[in-house]
């Protein structure tokens, strides 16, 4: 279902700045987000901010380790091209863990490559791309699209009743249960079939696909696959080679001298193929990352990586050129006191991010609406 827009220009105010915004007419709902050029000189308040934002972070951390909320961890802050702040608490900032779903991260950023490259489209039918029906027979008439599959939109669930499909080898999928489009629904399986269409358009396999066009470009020397990893996990990396990561999205899809996604698609990653939301502060689920906007600008990507042993999270506030990567290792990522402290940490980030940055509006100071995305 589309949502068509007129295109307009629409200048908003957030942090004492005005920000263009372009909406464009679309084949599926998307609406474009553009950002404005933030000022980043390192002036001696934004100095004395992040000074004591970085010493009030560092006394955190190490008060829930000795409370032993989570044996160790490790973290990197990077702004404006500089890793601020690199620790590891009881290990190594070179240790490497599994980061689970940041694979889909990488996924989806290979599936932008090839779209780039003129290898697929993101409104491609994704059964006629693999070769097999993926709908239920109720909702054929709603075929799923790759941007269905990358936003967590296409129906299929997590888990549930499974169909085989008719490839080789064939894989199982989760039934689907509402139509592709309708709403968000989180998907290891869509981003499993995702890791199959970088395969079937690359001639890859998808760990010699994002290897070679991601992982080495972005020089992540202590990054690689897992024995069993796919399109929605299976990366093995450090929050030092991840802050290299990070960079690529405050530079809007370029790492120091090279050009891995060009801005077109970088943009990309904001849309949606769900009704915008019409409240000041919003959130969705954009391609792979929960987005949250504020006025119509871009506030904040988040993507998180919890399962057993692993808790972290990569924070982005891509216009105002600040990121965050945190990797620690629980032995339970769900216990209370673990997620207490997962959830105050990426509000005091929040923090950290607006006097930083000197932003007008804080996020994490309300709820967003629209939640299209997990709880956590």
């Amino acid at each position: 279902m589309c949502w068509s827009w007129r295109i307009l220009k629409q200048v908003v105010q957030f942090s004492g700045l005005s920000a263009l915004v372009l909406i464009i007419s679309c084949t599926s709902a998307t609406y474009e987000y553009q950002f404005d050029d933030v000022d980043t000189e390192r002036t001696p308040s934004r100095e004395a901010n992040i000074r004591n934002g970085i010493a009030e972070l560092d006394a955190y951390i190490v008060r829930q380790i000795s409370r032993r909320v989570t044996p160790g961890a490790a973290v990197s802050i990077v702004y404006d091209d500089e890793v601020l702040y690199q620790k590891a608490y009881n290990q190594s900032v070179h240790r490497p863990y599994a980061v689970l779903s940041f694979t889909k991260t990488f996924t989806a950023l290979a599936v932008l490559q090839l779209a780039e490259a003129g290898k697929l489209r993101l409104e491609d039918r994704a059964d006629q791309l693999l070769g097999a029906t993926l709908e239920a027979d109720r909702y054929r008439d709603r075929p799923i699209t790759v941007r269905h599959l990358l936003t967590h939109t296409s129906g299929i669930p997590d888990s549930g009743p499974l169909k085989k499909l008719n490839l080789y080898p064939a894989p199982y999928i989760p039934e689907q249960n509402h139509p592709a489009g309708d709403r968000f629904q989180y998907s290891n399986p869509g981003y499993r079939l995702l890791g199959m269409i970088v395969e079937k358009r690359s001639g890859q396999s998808i760990q010699s696909y994002i290897t070679e066009n991601l992982v080495r470009p972005l020089e992540m020397s202590n990054t690689r696959f897992s024995v069993r990893s796919n399109g929605a996990s299976g990366m093995v990396s450090s929050v030092a080679d991840l802050a290299n990561y990070v960079e690529l999205y405050i530079n809007r899809g370029r790492f120091r001298d090279r050009q891995i996604i060009s801005e077109k698609h970088f943009y990309e990653l904001f849309t949606t193929p769900t009704k915008k939301a019409s409240c000041p502060y919003a959130e969705h689920r954009g391609i792979a990352w929960r987005v949250q906007t504020y006025e119509d600008r871009v506030l904040l990507m988040n993507h998180a990586a919890l399962g057993l042993g692993v808790g972290g999270m990569i924070q982005i506030y891509p216009e105002h050129k600040i990121g965050f990567v945190f990797l620690s290792n629980p032995p339970t990522y769900n216990d209370h006191r673990y997620l207490s402290f997962y959830k105050e940490l990426r509000d005091r980030l929040n923090g950290f991010a607006a006097n930083v940055g000197e932003m007008d509006f804080r996020a994490g100071t309300g709820t967003p609406c629209a939640l299209h995305t997990v709880p956590w």
